[in-house]
């Protein structure tokens, strides 16, 4: 009879100590998930403030290309207004966000629509720096030959390449404004 109580006290004991350790495993999950939920949402700041940075850096490159399309159009206008390649535009924190393995925390959409809008981004500062590759080339070329200072710095030979850019920055900016209002919506 001993040995029927000391075996219902052995698995009382078991299951006691069983029911402590999945509540320790349950507790350690739930602080490890909180802890990346918080990493996660610190990363997304971050990503919104470098979308919201992007931006105001995306309207005034916009203002100033536009600018150098009006003075293109205005033939007789003797202002020189210098064309302003979108190589400014960082990724950092999405970098981090990638590459820290925080994404895996980030609802499925936001985080394509964070790559959609970056992938846009990359893709604008290549043409960008082709562009001002293009400029400058074509600047060092007709001065070598021609050794005219003022059109090598006139702008009328790069016009379709500006307007081409004008055009991306004013898509960009609509998808950049619509990207942080996906940012706002989830941080809210």
């Amino acid at each position: 009879m001993k040995f029927k109580l000391d075996a219902k006290v052995l698995l009382t004991e078991i299951i006691t100590i069983v029911i402590g350790i999945l509540l320790a495993l349950a507790a350690n999950e739930w602080n490890n998930q909180r802890i990346a939920d918080n990493k996660a949402d610190m990363t997304l700041h971050m990503v919104t403030e470098e979308v919201g940075s992007n931006f105001a850096v995306l309207q005034r490159i916009h203002a100033q290309n536009q600018q150098v399309l009006d003075s293109i159009a205005n033939s007789d206008s003797e202002e020189t207004t210098q064309f302003l390649p979108g190589i400014q535009i960082r990724d950092t924190a999405w970098q981090t966000l990638l590459s820290s393995g925080i994404a895996e925390n980030v609802e499925i959409g936001l985080l394509q629509a964070l790559h959609d809008h970056y992938a846009v981004l990359n893709m604008y500062k290549q043409l960008s720096y082709q562009t001002l590759n293009t400029i400058l080339s074509t600047q060092a070329l007709v001065m070598g030959m021609t050794k005219n200072v003022e059109q090598a710095k006139s702008n009328d030979i790069f016009e379709d390449n500006i307007k081409l850019l004008v055009m991306v920055e004013s898509a960009l900016l609509t998808n950049t404004q619509s990207t942080l209002d996906s940012l706002k919506q989830f941080s809210h």
